[in-house]
């Protein structure tokens, strides 16, 4: 080969070599521009942060979340960015990662302008040239319609199963009393509050009459009176309507005085009328020491349970009654054959006329209408008249 044609054919190979390294060189700025799209429209918040604890690359939904531009966050440590005690735990968190040379997986929760968020977030080594650890990268998923839908099938699980043991105590006594004390008791347990009561109203005068309680003054609650139009209780029965309550002090149907006696101010009341099918015979208040304590979700928990609560408490009413005036037809039975009223007697011969108009003596007469049965003998006038012989002399 000439060295012409060896020339020719180097710079071909050159060329080749050219052309291969432009077509690398532009196939690596389409993978560094897939990159930087992916980075920057990613529906999750990527970062990294060096080793001393700075930002060095954050993408579009880290902006979003925290409310911070790039411009502003690059460079920044975190202390500057997050409150102390959040700032700390992310550096403990990057220590971790670069302790161990390997991703950690945790749920981590952060505040934003509209409400508390949570995220599933991986934290991973990222290495240099020489294999050094140099820095943190982080990719947090926003999990928090997630855990809501979590929270509330906890929550309604929770409801179906204070329910379900209310229903079951419920049907398992039919003593009023015993009823009451079911009801506050799954209430307050499952609310985690002060205290609980139920006013019925008293059918004599109207008032309503503390008859059950749960709480730290029970004893001293149970059996106190209200009139109909006193209290947010009083309110709420005459109404018929729930009630809830987030501060006590800036509503003024409430009673101070019954704070004054128990020892302790009740800041939030959550109240529900009981109803009847004769109409409203109550009411169930749920009250705690903090403002703001009773939600929307407290109330959709006690106004199904009042509900149950008031058949409960109607039908063991109805099992009261139903024992009084059994005890009353026993009463009644047992004096059918007690003689009362009237007797028509014949003054000679002292027979009695029944019912059927037939006449009787006096003792077939009192046996057939009574529990009593006759001995005879004589007296001893009769004795002396009959048989004087054997009458002896007074």
């Amino acid at each position: 080969m000439s060295s012409e044609e060896a020339l020719r054919e180097r710079n071909q190979e050159l060329e080749r070599e050219i052309a291969k390294r432009q077509q690398a060189e532009e196939d690596l700025r389409q993978m560094q521009g897939f990159l930087a799209s992916l980075l920057e429209h990613a529906p999750l918040s990527i970062y990294v942060t060096s080793a001393d604890g700075r930002l060095r690359l954050v993408n579009r939904a880290w902006e979003e979340f925290q409310g911070v531009s790039r411009e502003k966050a690059i460079g920044l440590q975190l202390e500057q960015i997050y409150p102390a005690a959040v700032a700390r735990q992310y550096l403990e968190m990057n220590e971790r990662v670069v302790d161990g040379a390997a991703p950690v997986i945790v749920e981590e929760i952060g505040d934003a302008p509209d409400g508390r968020h949570y995220f599933h977030t991986v934290k991973f080594p990222l290495q240099d040239a020489s294999g050094e650890i140099e820095a943190v990268g982080g990719v947090s998923i926003d999990i928090t319609e997630r855990k809501q839908v979590e929270e509330a099938l906890r929550k309604r699980n929770l409801d179906l199963e204070v329910f379900n043991r209310a229903a079951r105590a419920f049907s398992s006594t039919l003593d009023v009393d015993q009823v009451l004390a079911i009801v506050l008791e799954e209430i307050r347990d499952a609310l985690n509050v002060a205290a609980c009561s139920v006013w019925l109203i008293d059918p004599d005068g109207g008032d309503l009459v503390c008859r059950q309680a749960t709480g730290p003054e029970r004893d001293m609650v149970r059996g106190w009176r209200l009139a109909p139009d006193k209290g947010i209780v009083g309110w709420v029965a005459r109404h018929g309507e729930s009630v809830v309550v987030p501060d006590t002090r800036a509503d003024e149907r409430h009673v101070t005085t019954v704070d004054q006696e128990i020892g302790f101010e009740l800041r939030s009341i959550l109240s529900v009328p009981l109803r009847a099918t004769q109409g409203v015979m109550g009411a169930i208040q749920v009250l705690d020491t903090q403002i703001g304590r009773f939600t929307a979700a407290d109330l959709a928990l006690v106004e199904p349970l009042a509900a149950t609560a008031a058949v409960a408490i109607e039908n063991a009413r109805l099992y009261e009654e139903a024992n009084r005036l059994i005890a009353k037809l026993r009463e009644a039975l047992a004096n059918i054959k007690t003689l009362k009223g009237l007797i028509p007697i014949c003054a000679s011969c002292k027979k009695i006329r029944t019912d059927e108009g037939f006449w009787q003596q006096v003792e077939v007469y009192i046996r057939d209408h009574s529990e009593v049965e006759f001995s005879h003998g004589l007296c001893p006038d009769c004795l002396k008249k009959l048989y004087p012989e054997f009458a002896r002399d007074e």
